[in-house]
């Protein structure tokens, strides 16, 4: 099982030299029917094509154990992130000495990396794997952090690794991770009290959009070219066809008139590279986007709503997911699907289900609210409040950040986040629901 190539499997072939090979097929070609478990290391590297990025380590293990002209097996590479994934697991459980932090932890493991949604990414070269797992963590190492009251040189470590991890995983992500080393930066400011560690924190997150930049600079090759395609989907395809007013959305975004008749095409509207009919979108700050959104809010709510809508099933309903189609209906496949959360939520309808992230996003805010104002509560409920908070701000971020930065164009891909954050609320949800009642109990 794993996702099939939709093309961008070449971004991660042309970085380390191992590409699919399938017979009468380019190497370089899409494959959507289904998995393939035929690669070969053949060498060849194409730095325009490339895509560095951190995940680009888990190939490079692989291939390190033979040969140019070797097949190797997906499983090869699947391997090594497994051995990643529960090395990690496992330093997190330790370093979480509180029960009900390892019970919190060992239900969003399961929540997580037991969803058919995101186990697929493992036996694929999508970046994916790297963004699900290092958010897992270094979500989890900086609610800890968050709650340190004293020195604890192995948690500064992990929430070190985990958030630059992160940051070097995916264009998309990198300002969460940002955000999460700052949010780590002002918790040691406030409890450790050490310069050097704050400052060694504040450094690391200014540092990971600068080494991201260098790995994969923005005006050269393959990201210049993800760039305009990223500012077409958004601009062109998602948040002008929202706007009330387009002429008066055009000025403010200061566009050209000839602009208009482009509204609502995307990177991939037939005929579109011919004759590309707004280049100036090229060039166009998102920073603009904020000076449109205060003028004419539909262009922010209803790209919003309509990524929460379009997010559904969760996975990329394009691509074939099983090598053999006819393990489709065998138990353990069935199983593994509806035990999963997607499937769950993806079964509820979507007005249902816009309502309750719009729900989950508030509660998030409601919760840091009361982390903020309770100083006395116990330390469970800190963590668990942290827990809906975080997972409400991972929500938020996947939405926003895969709509407003390539606008509807694989949003089930882009969104991978929004899973992670929905289990982290609703795991602190729960936890905090027990917590109180159980507390009720004993006081009665």
């Amino acid at each position: 099982m794993g996702y099939a190539n939709n093309y961008d499997f070449l971004r991660q072939s042309s970085c380390i030299g191992i590409w699919q090979s399938i017979q009468d097929k380019p190497k370089t070609s899409e494959h959507l029917e289904g998995p393939v478990n035929s690669l070969i290391y053949d060498g060849s590297k194409d730095r325009n094509l490339c895509m560095n990025s951190i995940d680009n380590a888990f190939p490079w293990i692989a291939k390190s154990f033979h040969k140019i002209g070797d097949k190797i097996d997906f499983r090869e590479i699947s391997l090594w992130k497994i051995i990643i994934l529960f090395l990690g697991f496992s330093l997190l459980i330790h370093i979480a000495t509180e029960k009900y932090k390892k019970l919190a932890i060992s239900l969003m493991f399961f929540l997580v990396f037991g969803d058919i949604t995101n186990l697929l990414y493992i036996n694929t070269l999508y970046l994916e794997f790297s963004v699900i797992t290092s958010s897992f963590f270094a979500l989890f190492f900086t609610i800890l952090l968050i709650l340190s009251t004293s020195k604890n040189i192995p948690l500064f470590i992990l929430a070190s690794i985990s958030i630059v991890w992160l940051g070097l995983a995916k264009l998309q992500y990198m300002p969460l991770a940002v955000l999460l080393g700052l949010i780590c930066t002002i918790s040691l400011i406030k409890n450790w009290k050490e310069k050097k560690f704050y400052l060694l924190f504040l450094l690391i997150s200014i540092a990971i959009p600068i080494i991201y930049n260098k790995m994969n600079p923005p005006d050269h090759g393959h990201m210049k070219a993800v760039n305009f395609a990223n500012k077409t989907d958004t601009f062109l395809g998602a948040i002008l066809p929202a706007s009330t007013n387009k002429e008066a959305a055009l000025l403010t975004l200061s566009l050209p008139k000839n602009c208009l008749i482009s509204i609502g095409q995307h990177w991939y509207t037939p005929g579109i590279h011919q004759n590309f009919p707004c280049p100036e979108v090229e060039n166009l700050s998102r920073f603009k986007l904020i000076k449109l959104f205060i003028r004419d809010p539909s262009t922010f709510k209803e790209p919003i709503r309509n990524a929460i809508l379009g997010v559904l099933p969760f996975y990329p309903p394009y691509l074939g997911h099983l090598e053999n189609k006819t393990d489709e209906n065998s138990l353990k496949y069935l199983f593994l699907k509806k035990s999963s959360l997607s499937y769950i939520l993806a079964n509820i309808t979507k007005e249902d289900f816009y309502n309750f992230i719009l729900i989950s996003i508030t509660f998030g805010l409601f919760s840091l609210i009361l982390w903020i104002t309770l100083k006395n509560i116990n330390s469970s409920y800190r963590f668990l409040l942290m827990m809906v908070s975080m997972g409400s701000l991972v929500i938020f971020y996947s939405i926003s950040s895969s709509v407003f930065g390539d606008g509807y164009i694989a949003l089930q891909k882009h969104a991978v986040g929004l899973l992670i954050g929905v289990a982290f609320h609703l795991v602190g949800l729960i936890l905090l629901f027990i917590n109180w009642i159980s507390a009720r109990l004993c006081l009665n």
